[in-house]
């Protein structure tokens, strides 16, 4: 085996070992990102069968209710826009209500959408948690829910658009830099529909001013 080869050979042996240091280095902090994307794809999974459950179960009764009544109205029930999912309205920011270093509260507009992304109201409780994600000193720590609000949504439009407003205080103000500032802000939401009883999950991260 000539020089080079040696050489060649040698660094394909490294390699793993180097990934693997590099791996550890941010291992606790990709291992929750990890479980919180296993988490999330896991709650879409269930929401996905649930819908379409409900889907099979409005057929199901409005054929039921066409040759009951005779008539199309099984139809013209099925065809009603509906909450379909929920989003964050591009309004939804961090705010600073006091003029003083750090966030104090979280304006929170939430959008109710039907198949098609129109608007529609609905009827239920919405739920939204405000969560800190550790900076890099503390990776191995889970995020605290510093803000909480749940209520029955408070119907608003106007020129910036149609949405639900749900304004949430946090705990204790969030910095921007320094020492205690989090690494990342993540808003859930949470609205548990009473039309159709659905539960729709939406998060959304929060632009903290790094």
């Amino acid at each position: 085996m000539n020089r080079f080869a040696v050489i060649a050979l040698t660094v394909l042996l490294l390699l793993p070992a180097v990934a693997g240091c590099s791996r550890k280095v941010g291992g606790s902090k990709l291992t929750r990102l990890e479980a919180r994307v296993d988490e999330l794809e896991a709650t879409n999974r269930k929401l996905a069968a649930e819908r379409g459950e409900l889907d099979a179960k409005v057929t199901e009764l409005s054929r039921a209710l066409d040759a009951t009544t005779g008539t199309a109205a099984g139809a013209v029930v099925a065809a009603l826009p509906r909450c379909a999912e929920i989003e964050f309205d591009r309004l939804t920011a961090l705010v600073d209500r006091d003029g003083k270093p750090g966030f104090e509260a979280v304006d929170v507009y939430i959008r109710p959408i039907d198949g098609r992304r129109r608007f529609v109201q609905v009827a239920g409780n919405l739920r939204v948690q405000v969560l800190a994600y550790p900076a890099a000193a503390d990776a191995d720590s889970a995020p605290r829910v510093v803000g909480e609000v749940t209520l029955g949504p408070a119907y608003r439009s106007g020129l910036t658009g149609t949405h639900y407003a749900a304004p949430v205080a946090l705990t204790q103000p969030i910095g921007q830099v320094g020492d205690g500032a989090p690494a990342a802000v993540e808003l859930v939401a949470q609205f548990d529909d009473l039309v159709t009883g659905v539960r729709h999950l939406a998060t959304r991260q929060l632009d903290i001013g790094r």
